[in-house]
Formats: structure tokens, C-alpha cells, sequence
């Protein structure tokens, strides 16, 4: 069935989850096909609208098999020696896993199956008065959570037209080993906000833009997001990327689909353990008329000519109907 998104939604996410009870033991069986997604997380988390994080596994830490092949174990006993766990406690609700693909061409998720193992109790199911009762608390916490929280607090309070300083959360659905950044814009028809960002040594960037209400608009049809792999990096190895309403000829165009205000949350993943010597992640904004915008561009952007474009967003939804 088609699938939902809200609250900063990454056009390159494979999202995915998984109920668990803190108290069962289960094992996810995960297939990869080569060359597999550019990051991969498993969030345990004890709440589904704040969206704690209990403990985690990152891609780097998972073992897979030469054949592609990988298990994970969740329950509450310590690892023992076992590879691939996750200990689960009474608070957790549920395993938020997140595959990026940077390259929409080549790689695929994961595929995924959970076993919950007999532990001879009987469970009853939820009744439906329960099931509804637990919706409804639900959706007033996401009021809460995601329309104060992420679009009040963390984006609205920053200046228009600028972005806060990478930051890393447990909370609202970042993960705990990104860092993330976040703002709103307002553009006429002849201006541009440059964003130029660096990469702090994450594996994995991305720059989208989102609609007024943090909820991508299309993003198969239109290149409305770029990741590191996707955008044409500068000479020193950051990128710079332009948001306009109309297309400004350049390479890492971000088209906001029409809408003259909306939001951003730009994500640094699979960050190192220690600060490299040229800093951390970073990202700088300024508006610009689109009639100045090349003053302000590296001497090295790269620009596309219209047929080039048409060829970006053809092999872009080629990429994406390979899902």
C-alpha cells in the first residue's frame, strides 16, 4: 500500500517499523543485495511521537555475511557475545529502522522479516475501544511533539532565509548519531538562498526542502532534494546549494516545487568519532537575486543546460520506481 510521511521526511528513506513489546525476544532477519544502502539504522525507541532513542544499531556496527545475509536479535538480556543486538527494555514500543539511499540508480533496501519467539505465555490482543483510545492519545501528543516541537521550537524559532547550527537529538525523530539542522524560507520569484555545507566527515548529507507543514511535495518528480552522492561537490569538497522557485541553471538546484516559503531540515549521518582537522559539519545561508547569484558561487559550480536537467529528473524517477 502507498505510503504516508510527515515530519521532515527524507525522499531518500526507506522507513520502516516494527511494534515490540519489551518484555518478548525477537530476531530480524535481513537480506542486503550489493551494493546495499549508503546508511542503515535500527532505533529502539519508547515513544512513537517524541520518538526517544532506548539504544540503537548503526550500519557500521552491523556484521552481514559475505552472502548478504544478517540477523538481529532484540529482547532484554545483555549481548553476551551476540553480534547484532539490540537490548530491549520495558519502555520500548517499537524498532524505527531507516535505510538511506544515496544513490537511487543502484542501491535497495534491505529486505526485511521479524520473528517474534514463543516464550509460552498467551498474549491477549488489544480491543478495539483500546486500539482507538491509544490513536487518539497519540494524535494529541503528535500536536504536541511535531506541530511545537519540530516546526515551532526547532525550525521556526531561527531567522528566515538561515539554518541553525548542526545539532545531534534523541528526540522528534532525528537519530542520535546525526547531526541536523533546521530553518524555514521565504523567496520571491527573483531571489535564491545559498546554502553552502560541509561535511564534518559525515558518510552521508542531505539537503531537502519541505512544504510549509515539514512534508516533502513530489520529490520523484522534482529535484526538490540532493544527497552527497547525488549533488556536484565544490573543489574543497563541501557542497552549495541553491534554492529558487525557478530553475537557476545550476547543478544542485533544490526545487521547492512551486512554493515560495517552506521548510528545510538538512541531516549529517554516519558521522566520525573524532572532529577531523578541517571542523565539523557546517552550513552557512545568504539571499541573493537570482541576477547576482553567479558573484556568489564557487568558480567550480556546475551547471546544466535544460536537456541536461530533463535527463537529472528522468533518471531520478527511474531511480525511484526501482523501490
Amino acid at each position: 500500500m502507498p505510503g504516508g510521511r510527515y515530519s521532515y521526511d527524507n525522499p531518500d528513506n526507506i522507513y520502516r517499523t516494527i511494534p515490540i513489546d519489551g518484555s518478548s525476544k525477537y530476531i530480524i532477519h535481513g537480506k542486503r543485495t550489493s551494493p546495499g544502502p549508503t546508511d542503515v539504522t535500527f532505533s529502539l525507541i519508547s515513544n512513537p511521537n517524541s520518538q526517544n532513542t532506548i539504544t540503537f544499531l548503526s550500519g557500521n556496527d552491523l556484521v552481514v555475511n559475505a552472502d548478504g545475509s544478517y540477523s538481529i536479535t532484540v529482547d532484554s538480556d545483555p549481548a553476551n557475545g551476540r553480534t547484532n543486538h539490540i537490548q530491549s527494555t520495558s519502555a520500548a514500543v517499537q524498532l524505527f529502522i531507516r535505510n538511506n539511499l544515496g544513490n537511487w540508480n543502484t542501491e535497495t533496501p534491505d529486505a526485511l522479516t521479524v520473528e517474534r519467539l514463543p516464550d509460552g505465555s498467551q498474549h491477549t490482543p488489544k480491543s478495539q475501544l483500546a486500539i482507538a483510545a491509544e490513536a487518539w492519545t497519540n494524535l494529541q501528543e503528535s500536536i504536541i511533539d511535531y506541530g511545537i516541537g519540530a516546526l515551532g521550537i526547532k525550525t521556526h524559532l531561527n531567522p528566515v532565509n538561515t539554518l541553525s547550527s548542526p545539532t545531534s537529538s534523541s528526540t522528534l525523530g532525528t537519530l542520535v548519531t546525526q547531526a541536523s539542522s533546521f530553518g524555514h524560507f521565504k523567496l520571491a520569484d527573483d531571489e535564491a538562498l545559498v546554502a553552502r555545507v560541509t561535511t564534518g566527515g559525515a558518510g552521508y548529507v542531505v539537503f531537502p526542502v519541505t512544504d510549509p507543514w515539514m512534508v516533502t511535495v513530489d520529490p520523484i518528480h522534482h529535484q526538490s532534494s540532493l544527497n552527497n552522492i547525488q549533488a556536484a561537490p565544490n573543489a574543497n569538497g563541501s557542497y552549495t546549494f541553491v534554492v529558487s522557485v525557478k530553475d537557476p541553471g545550476v547543478a544542485n538546484w533544490i526545487d521547492p516545487v512551486g512554493l515560495h516559503e517552506g521548510t528545510i531540515m538538512v541531516r549529517w549521518q554516519n558521522l566520525p568519532s573524532t572532529t577531523p582537522a578541517s571542523g565539523g559539519p557546517s552550513v552557512q545561508t545568504q539571499v541573493v537575486k537570482l541576477a547576482d547569484l553567479s558573484s556568489v558561487l564557487p568558480s567550480d559550480t556546475s551547471y546544466v543546460t535544460s536537456n541536461q536537467r530533463n535527463q537529472q529528473l528522468a533518471d531520478r524517477a527511474a531511480g525511484y520506481a526501482l523501490r
